[in-house]
């Protein structure tokens, strides 16, 4: 059990420095959703950016 959690470790910390390094094994791209293009479009309109905070009752901080 020890040798397979140090085995895990070392693992990962090796796709880590891959990683770091820009060796990843697979990149994964995702498109984003119809509801996060209108998000995003929605933000820029207001000119906020990426800093839309809506409270609990509603309102857009």
């Amino acid at each position: 059990m020890v040798d397979e959690l140090q085995v895990f470790q070392q693992d990962l910390l090796e796709s880590v420095r891959q990683m770091k390094a820009g060796e990843a094994a697979r990149v994964t791209q995702m498109l984003p959703s119809a509801v996060e293009k209108q998000s995003v479009e929605a933000s820029s309109t207001l000119g906020l950016g990426n800093r839309v905070a809506i409270d609990s009752a509603g309102s857009v901080s």
